[in-house]
C-alpha cells in the first residue's frame, strides 16, 4: 500500500512538471494545447475512493492552474472529469469486470483503453476549452479546438502510459 502512494506521488509529480514545463510552452496557431495531465485522474486504481478522486482531481486541477497562472479552469475540468471518471468506468466495464484494480493499457488492452482515454480526455478538455471561451457563440471553434487538442493529448497519453509500462516491467517506479 505504501509502494502504490509513493508511485502515485511520484506520478502526479511526474504529470504536473512535464505538463507545467514542457507541454504548456506547446501552442501551434492556438489550436493544439496538449493537456494529458488528466491521465493521472484518469488511472487513478479503483480502490481509491470516490471521494479522495474527487480530492485528487482538484489538486491536480489547482496545481497546474497555479503554475499557468489560470486559475480555477484546469481545477473546475479536473474535478468534472474525476466526478465522471465512475460513471465512465461503469459504463465500460468489461464482461469479465476488471480483473486488477490498476487501469492501465497492460491490463485491459488497447481498444478499451483507447476508448476509455479518449472519452475521458475528450470530455476534459471539452469542458476546459467551453469554460475558456465562456460562451457558446463559437462553439465549433471550441469544438474544433476540443477535437485537434484531444487527439495529441491522447497521443501523448499513449506515450506516458507505454512509459509506464515498460517501468513496470524494468522494476522502476510504475
Amino acid at each position: 500500500m505504501l509502494r502504490d502512494i509513493v508511485i502515485l506521488i511520484f506520478r502526479f509529480t511526474a504529470y504536473v512538471l512535464i505538463q507545467v514545463l514542457v507541454l504548456n510552452n506547446i501552442q501551434f496557431s492556438g489550436y493544439i494545447n496538449p493537456y494529458p495531465y488528466i491521465l493521472f485522474v484518469l488511472t487513478l486504481p479503483l480502490w481509491i475512493s470516490p471521494n479522495l478522486v474527487l480530492l485528487l482531481s482538484f489538486v491536480l486541477g489547482l496545481t497546474i492552474d497555479v503554475f499557468s497562472g489560470t486559475l480555477g479552469l484546469h481545477t473546475f475540468a479536473s474535478v468534472f472529469t474525476g466526478f465522471i471518471r465512475q460513471g465512465l468506468l461503469s459504463l465500460l466495464k468489461p464482461n469479465n469486470d476488471y480483473k486488477s484494480e490498476e487501469i492501465s493499457l497492460q491490463n485491459l488492452g488497447f481498444q478499451w483503453f483507447l476508448v476509455y482515454l479518449s472519452i475521458g480526455i475528450f470530455i476534459h478538455h471539452l469542458v476546459l476549452f467551453t469554460i475558456e471561451s465562456l460562451s457558446f457563440t463559437g462553439f465549433f471553434h471550441t469544438l474544433q479546438v476540443t477535437v485537434i487538442s484531444a487527439f495529441f493529448s491522447i497521443i501523448i497519453a499513449f506515450i506516458f502510459e507505454l512509459f509506464r509500462i515498460k517501468s513496470k516491467q524494468e522494476n522502476i517506479l510504475e
